[in-house]
């Protein structure tokens, strides 16, 4: 039976709308100008209203992963059972999907790139190792299913394969953050996902 990326407790729909400001906020002035006075202006709430949905600031980081996990959820919930499609084409529309994503959040970009440099403490970077782990154990799903039907290489051990996929997203993503993003994410991950499919495909 294939696994889903499961999200606990969801975000509510206010949480989310604060959760969308943060991450326009920590893009425009970077996560140490973030603050929760000028977070509550950009929502056009007082302070004390973002308290009422989150304990404090590392409550927001935290619900900036969790975020990101759930948009990952819906992205990959929406392909898994996608028809007439192969699973290496699958797994394309499911990369494809990730940096679209990424493309659309610089932050988030950013912060899956190098989450040490924005977010040091240790809670946090267990849950964005815990959202990681999630989206490589969906992904060898795929890549096993792809290796049983014959369209991806059985010789390879699935969790390697995953691991060269992810390993290239995030050297993908980190170079076109770095680069302050000056060329098309989405462009160029196609043209090294076309060297990815060569290597795998069977």
């Amino acid at each position: 039976m294939e696994q889903k990326m499961i999200v606990h407790q969801q975000l509510s729909d206010r949480q989310r709308q604060i959760i969308e400001a943060a991450i326009k906020l920590i893009a425009e002035e970077g996560i140490v100008n973030f603050t929760t006075k000028k977070l509550a202006q950009a929502v056009k709430v007082s302070e004390p209203a973002i308290y009422r949905h989150f304990k404090n600031k590392e409550a927001i980081i935290f619900g900036l992963i969790k975020y990101v996990n759930e948009k990952t959820q819906e992205i990959f919930n929406s392909l898994d059972y996608v028809k007439n499609k192969s699973s290496i084409e699958i797994l394309e529309l499911k990369s494809l999907s990730l940096m679209q994503f990424f493309y659309k959040n610089i932050c988030c970009a950013k912060t899956s790139a190098n989450p040490g440099m924005f977010f040091p403490k240790r809670d946090i970077l267990k849950e964005i190792n815990n959202l990681e782990s999630r989206i490589f154990e969906n992904m060898k799903v795929t890549v096993k299913r792809g290796q049983k039907e014959g369209d991806i290489k059985s010789g390879v051990d699935s969790g390697y394969l995953v691991k060269i996929i992810m390993g290239s997203h995030l050297y993908t993503i980190h170079k076109w953050a770095t680069s302050d993003v000056k060329y098309d994410l989405v462009s160029e991950w196609m043209k090294t996902w076309e060297v990815i499919k060569k290597m795998i495909e069977k």
